[in-house]
C-alpha cells in the first residue's frame, strides 16, 4: 500500500512538468511559423519573387486643360488619379494616407473609388481607382509626395492578406494664365461660371418707404472648382456701401456666406450664396452699382467677365425722414430768407430818407421804355463821373475803353446815341463804360467809389472875402 501512494506520487509531477513544456513548444512552433510566412506575405504583395504580381499601384495627374506649355492655371482644378489592381479580388476596404503640399488645397471630393476590371495577358484585373482634387494658390513648380496606399486583397492560396504599398512622387507647373491677373486678385479659375441675382422686397416697387427692407441674394454657380476659391463679390460691395452714407442712405446688414460643393458623375459642382438685408434710410432714388467678376475659362482658355446689372429703386419719404434729410437745408433756406427780409427792411427804409440809386432809376427807366428818363440819367452819370456835359468830350477820358473793346468803339457808341439810333443794349452799354471813366485832376485819372450825396443839389457857398 505504501509503495503504491509512492509511485502516484512520482508519476503525477512528470506529467505535470511535461504539460508545460509541451504548450511552450507549441507556442514557439507557432512564433517561428508566424516569422516565416511574414517574408513570404510581403514578398507575394510586392509582386517580388512571383512571375505575376499581386497588387499594382499607379498615380498620374489629369493633363486636361492644361495651358499652352504645358502648365496648370492659379487655383485650376488638378486631379491626381490612384490607381490600385489586383489579378485576384479586394478583400477589405482600401484606405489612402493623408496628403500634404504647401500652397495647395487638397479635397477628396468624392468618397468612393470608382471600380472597374480589364483584361490584361487574358487575366482580368480587379481596378479602384480614386480622384483627389487639387488646387494650387500660387505660381511656381509643385511636388506630390509619395502616397502611402493600404490594402487587403486575397492571395492565390485562398488567404486575405493586408499590406502598404506607396506611389511615385510626381511634380507640376504652375503659373498665372493672363498677364491681366495678379496673385491673390479678385478672380477664380473654372471650366463654368454663372451668377444670379434675386431681389426681395418687404414691399411692393412703388409704395417702397423709409424703414422697409430689401433683400439682395447673389448666387455664384461653378464647375471645377472649390467654393472657398469663389470671390465674396457682395460683401465688399456692402464694405464700399458703407463707406458712402451720403451717397447710399441705407443700413446693410450682411448674412453669413453659405457655402456648397457636390460631386455628380464625374462633375463637381461649387456653389457661394452671398445674401445683405438694405434698411432703407431715406427716400429719394437707391443706385445699387453694376457688379463684376473675372474668371478664367481653363475650357476655352480665356479670361472672362461676368456682371449684374446696374438696379434702382424708389423710395417714399415720411415726414419725420422728410425732416431730417433736409433739416439743414430748410435752417438755411429761413437764415436766408431772414436775411433778405432784413436787408430788404433796412434798405427800405434807408431810401425813404434819401434819393433813389441812379442805376435804380436807369433800370425802371429802362423797364418802362422811358428812354428819355434813360437819356437823361445817361448824361448825369456822364457829368458826376467825368465833369463833362458832352460825350464826344469824354473820349479822351475814356480812352483805354475804347481801346479794350474790339467789337464797338466809343465814338461809335456816343455817335448812335446821339443821331437817335437807340436801344437798350445800346443804353446798357454806355451806361456800363461810363461807369469805367475818371475825371484828371493834377494829372492823375481819379475814381469816384464814393457814394453819392443825399442833397446833390446843394452846393458849397462861396466865401466871402473880408473888407
Amino acid at each position: 500500500m505504501t509503495a503504491a501512494i509512492n509511485h502516484q506520487c512520482l508519476v503525477r509531477p512528470f506529467f505535470h512538468m511535461a504539460s508545460r513544456y509541451m504548450f511552450s513548444l507549441c507556442f514557439a512552433l507557432w512564433f517561428v511559423f508566424c516569422l516565416a510566412g511574414l517574408p513570404a506575405y510581403a514578398s507575394g504583395l510586392s509582386g517580388d519573387n512571383t512571375e505575376t504580381p499581386v497588387v499594382e499601384v499607379k498615380a498620374w495627374l489629369d493633363d486636361k486643360n492644361q495651358l499652352d506649355d504645358g502648365r496648370y492655371a492659379v487655383n485650376q482644378q488638378v486631379i491626381l488619379y490612384i490607381d490600385v489592381a489586383t489579378p485576384r479580388w479586394f478583400t477589405g476596404g482600401t484606405r489612402i494616407a493623408s496628403i500634404e503640399i504647401p500652397g495647395v488645397i487638397v479635397k477628396q471630393r468624392n468618397s468612393l473609388a470608382t471600380n472597374y476590371s480589364q483584361r490584361k495577358e487574358g487575366v482580368t484585373w480587379s481596378h479602384q481607382r480614386w480622384e483627389i482634387t487639387l488646387y494650387p494658390q500660387q505660381s511656381g513648380r509643385f511636388v506630390v509626395p509619395s502616397i502611402d496606399v493600404d490594402v487587403q486583397v486575397s492571395v492565390p492560396d485562398g488567404r486575405s492578406v493586408k499590406g502598404r504599398i506607396a506611389t511615385l512622387p510626381l511634380t507640376f507647373d504652375v503659373s498665372l494664365p493672363s498677364p491681366l491677373l495678379i496673385q491673390n486678385g479678385h478672380w477664380l479659375s473654372a471650366s463654368e461660371l454663372k451668377i444670379e441675382e434675386q431681389w426681395e422686397l418687404s414691399r411692393d416697387a412703388g409704395e417702397l418707404k423709409v424703414g422697409d427692407a430689401i433683400t439682395r441674394t447673389v448666387t455664384v454657380h461653378g464647375e471645377d472648382t472649390l467654393s472657398v476659391l469663389i470671390p465674396p463679390i457682395l460683401p465688399s460691395y456692402v464694405q464700399q456701401e458703407q463707406q458712402q452714407t451720403v451717397t447710399n442712405p441705407f443700413q446693410v446688414y450682411v448674412q453669413p456666406s453659405k457655402l456648397s460643393d457636390s460631386q455628380e458623375r464625374g462633375n463637381y459642382r461649387s456653389s457661394r450664396l452671398d445674401q445683405a438685408v438694405y434698411i432703407v434710410q431715406s427716400g429719394g432714388d437707391i443706385v445699387f452699382p453694376a457688379l463684376e467678376l473675372l474668371w478664367w475659362n481653363t475650357s476655352s482658355q480665356q479670361l472672362e467677365t461676368l456682371s449684374l446689372p446696374e438696379k434702382h429703386i424708389r423710395a417714399h419719404h415720411t415726414w419725420r425722414s422728410w425732416l431730417r434729410t433736409y433739416w439743414l437745408d430748410l435752417a438755411l433756406f429761413g437764415v436766408s430768407m431772414a436775411v433778405l427780409s432784413l436787408s430788404g427792411l433796412l434798405a427800405s427804409h434807408y431810401y425813404n430818407t434819401r434819393p433813389t440809386p441812379a442805376w435804380w432809376q436807369f433800370c425802371r427807366a429802362l423797364c418802362r421804355g422811358d428812354l428819355p428818363q434813360a437819356r437823361l440819367l445817361i448824361y448825369r452819370r456822364l457829368h458826376q463821373r467825368t465833369g463833362l456835359v458832352e460825350l464826344a468830350k469824354a473820349d479822351q477820358l475814356c480812352s483805354n475803353i475804347s481801346q479794350s473793346s474790339k467789337q464797338v468803339k466809343w465814338y461809335e457808341l456816343q455817335y448812335h446815341f446821339q443821331v437817335g439810333k437807340v436801344s437798350v443794349s445800346l443804353f446798357v452799354r454806355l451806361w456800363s463804360y461810363l461807369g469805367r471813366c475818371a475825371a484828371r485832376k493834377n494829372g492823375r485819372y481819379l475814381r469816384f467809389w464814393t457814394l453819392p450825396k443825399a442833397l446833390p443839389q446843394l452846393q458849397e457857398l462861396p466865401h466871402k472875402t473880408k473888407k
